[in-house]
């Protein structure tokens, strides 16, 4: 297919007892998609994988949470969020991360573009400072506050073969920052090794971004503005790791 393509995959070694380090061996599985920017064609991929163990001690490994989330409009991302050592520390509540963000898709009010979407992609990467709170002995919650600044590119098409489309293709794009709040919600494995289904959270956010420029798309006497400053709910499906 031709343009870019947004992979993700979440893998888990739920098939071995013991922790998911290169000191164990472990069998796992895996699940990948794929997903097809410019003509939304869709790949899928379940697997195992097999591990042996490492021969050397290992350095204590910096942990690395991902998210795969679904915008407000109707976009779908993807988040990498860095939990370096030297930032954080185990016993505190607070955690410090650096993260990649990247999104792809209608931002929410494209509708009033009648017989024409608008397709955006962003990349922004920033600090994210997060709260740990446990309500219940077992459950937590995790509070978030982000900010970062990237790039941001829309482009107006025609939306459909047999709709009369309101403008003709136009592209834009523009630097852009981004803030956001949100909550993300799990549960604690407590003092052993976390089952799979504890190092999954479900999380709800509020973003709002801000462009450097807008751009303008006419027809005539007709025209509208794009690439323009937004806000919208987001909902997230995230997992831990350790690299």
């Amino acid at each position: 297919e031709v343009g870019p393509w947004l992979l993700w995959g979440v893998s888990s070694n739920t098939l071995t007892n013991g922790p998911l380090d290169q000191q164990h061996p472990y069998v796992g599985l895996y699940f990948e998609t794929e997903w097809n920017l410019r003509t939304k064609a869709t790949n899928g991929t379940i697997g195992f994988m097999v591990k042996p163990a490492a021969g050397r001690a290992l350095v204590e490994p910096g942990r690395v949470d991902q998210s795969l989330t679904l915008h407000e409009g109707g976009a779908i991302g993807v988040q990498l969020r860095l939990l370096p050592a030297w930032m954080n520390r185990p016993d505190r509540r607070w955690r410090n991360a650096l993260f990649v963000d990247f999104q792809a898709g209608s931002p929410p009010d494209w509708g009033h573009f009648t017989g024409d979407v608008i397709d955006a992609n962003q990349f922004i990467a920033g600090y994210q400072p997060s709260w740990v709170w446990h309500p219940l002995s077992r459950l937590f919650t995790e509070w978030w506050l982000a900010a970062g600044a990237g790039y941001r590119e829309e482009r107006v098409r025609p939306y459909g073969n047999n709709v009369v489309a309101r403008f003709a293709t136009a592209h834009a794009a523009t630097a852009v920052a981004q803030g956001g709040v949100g909550v993300r919600i799990g549960f604690d494995g407590a003092k052993r090794e976390p089952r799979w289904w504890e190092k999954v959270r479900l999380g709800l956010g509020y973003n709002a971004w801000y462009t450097t420029k807008t751009a303008t798309v006419s027809n005539g006497s007709d025209s509208a503005k794009y690439l323009t400053p937004g806000s919208g709910y987001e909902l997230s499906l995230a997992s831990e790791l350790y690299w």
